[in-house]
């Protein structure tokens, strides 16, 4: 599973944090300069790349 991630891209913590709260997403929007359909496409290729992990 490929989770490396770099310094210009959010980590997968500040990803699962702005999905819980609003002022984290705002952070992070502003961050990393990124819109809310940035994060929710990471969120669902997190999501897909755990699912992938545990299936194997």
């Amino acid at each position: 599973m490929e989770m490396s991630q770099s310094a210009d891209e959010p980590t997968i913590n500040e990803i699962l944090a702005a999905l819980r709260s609003e002022e984290a997403l705002q952070q992070l929007l502003e961050a990393y300069d990124l819109t809310e359909d940035d994060v929710l496409a990471r969120a669902r290729a997190l999501s897909r790349q755990l699912t992938a992990f545990l299936d194997a």
